[in-house]
C-alpha cells in the first residue's frame, strides 16, 4: 500500500500546484469565467469535487482492507461524477460560441496556455476555438474518468494498482485540465473583445 501512499502523496502535490496558480480568477475546475455561467460552472465543479471526495474515501477504505466498503464509496463518487457530466453539458449548452483569444500578455499567461496545449495533445483533444467548445472539454474529461473508474474492481490487494494507477492518473489529468481551462477562460475573459 506503500504505492498508493505515493501515488496519493503526488496527486495532492499535482492539486496544490494547480489551486496556487495565480492565474485563474473563478474556481479550480472548468470554471467559466462568464457572466451567466459563473454559478452553474461552480456547481458543477463542486459536485466534481464531491465526487473526488468520495474516490478519496474509498482509497482510505482500501488502506483500512476493508473493500465492501470502498465499493460504496466508489458508487457514490461515480454518482457525484455522473451528476457533474451533466450539469457541465448545461454549461456547454449556455456558453457562447464566443472565438477564444490566446493572447498571452506575459510569461506566466505564455506558460499557462502552454500547459494547457501540451494537455490537450496529451488527452488526444483538439484546441478548442470557441468558448462553447473550452466548456465541453469538462464533459468529455470526467465523462472519460467516470469510464476508467467503471472499468476498475478494487479488492485491497496488490492487484489493484494497475487499476488504482489508471483512475489516479486520471484524475491528476482532470484536475489539472480543470485549472488549466478555467485560466483560458479568465485569460480570454480579460483579452480585448472578451467578457467578465
Amino acid at each position: 500500500m506503500r504505492l498508493i501512499r505515493c501515488l496519493l502523496y503526488t496527486g495532492f502535490c499535482i492539486l496544490l500546484t494547480g489551486l496556487v496558480s495565480p492565474q485563474a480568477s473563478a474556481g479550480p475546475s472548468f470554471d467559466a469565467d462568464r457572466q451567466g455561467l459563473e454559478k452553474l460552472s461552480a456547481n458543477a465543479g463542486a459536485e466534481l469535487h464531491r465526487g473526488f471526495q468520495k474516490f478519496h474515501e474509498m482509497l482510505m477504505y482500501l488502506e483500512l482492507k476493508e473493500p465492501l466498503h470502498a465499493t460504496e464509496a466508489k458508487a457514490a463518487a461515480l454518482q457525484h461524477f455522473n451528476e457533474s457530466a451533466v450539469l457541465f453539458k448545461k454549461v456547454t449548452a449556455s456558453a457562447p460560441e464566443r472565438k477564444i483569444l490566446y493572447q498571452p500578455r506575459d510569461d506566466s499567461e505564455k506558460e499557462a496556455i502552454a500547459a494547457f496545449q501540451n494537455r490537450l495533445k496529451e488527452l488526444g483533444i483538439a484546441e478548442p476555438d470557441t468558448e462553447k467548445q473550452l466548456a465541453s472539454l469538462a464533459v468529455t474529461v470526467v465523462t472519460r474518468h467516470i469510464h476508467v473508474l467503471e472499468k476498475s474492481s478494487f479488492k485491497a490487494t496488490k492487484a489493484d494498482y494497475p487499476s488504482l494507477r489508471k483512475a489516479l492518473r486520471s484524475q491528476a489529468l482532470l484536475l489539472d485540465l480543470g485549472i488549466l481551462t478555467s485560466i483560458v477562460w479568465s485569460l480570454s475573459a480579460d483579452q480585448p473583445g472578451g467578457s467578465s
